[in-house]
Parts: C-alpha cells; sequence; structure tokens
C-alpha cells in the first residue's frame, strides 16, 4: 500500500511540473498598449522577464505616438495574445 501512495505522489508531482512547463511556454512578459486614435490594442514582446519588458515599453509608447496614436494606457502582463494587433474596423481605412 506505502509503494502506490509513493507512486501516486510522483505521478502528481511529474503531472505538476510538467503543466507548468507548459504554462510557461505558452506565456511570456509582454507589453500592452492600448490607443484612442486610432482606437485599438497593441502587443510587443515576448520578454524574458518583466524587467525586460519594462525597460523597453518606452520606446513602443514613441514609436506609435510618433506614428499620430494617442496612447491611453501601457501595462505589462504575462500572458500569450492570440493577436498582436487588434484595431476597431470602423477606424480602419482603404486605399
Amino acid at each position: 500500500m506505502f509503494g502506490f501512495f509513493v507512486f501516486f505522489v510522483f505521478c502528481v508531482a511529474l503531472f505538476l511540473l510538467l503543466s507548468r512547463k507548459q504554462v510557461q511556454k505558452d506565456s511570456a512578459w509582454w507589453v500592452e498598449i492600448v490607443t484612442s486614435q486610432p482606437k485599438g490594442t497593441y502587443y510587443f514582446g515576448p520578454f524574458s522577464n518583466v524587467e525586460e519588458a519594462n525597460h523597453a515599453q518606452s520606446g513602443y509608447v514613441e514609436d506609435l505616438e510618433g506614428e499620430g496614436s494617442k496612447v491611453i494606457a501601457v501595462q505589462v502582463k504575462w500572458c500569450q495574445p492570440k493577436e498582436l494587433t487588434i484595431v476597431e474596423e470602423e477606424q480602419l481605412t482603404y486605399s
């Protein structure tokens, strides 16, 4: 019975270790910037640590503002964005 218990604990520990690695592989630090003109959300990254993302965020803000965007929020997040640029369609103009 003790052998079964040890085997069970080993299996649970192995499962937790492998699932944590999967989460780490799928997620990273990203800089999320929200703008009001055009209305959208932009993700920059991935970064291996929060310090690296914090250091880089001002450059991304400068670039967006240089293109005429009005930045309203900047946040460093641990995530895995499905899209890197999300802009409302009504704001887009086609040539």
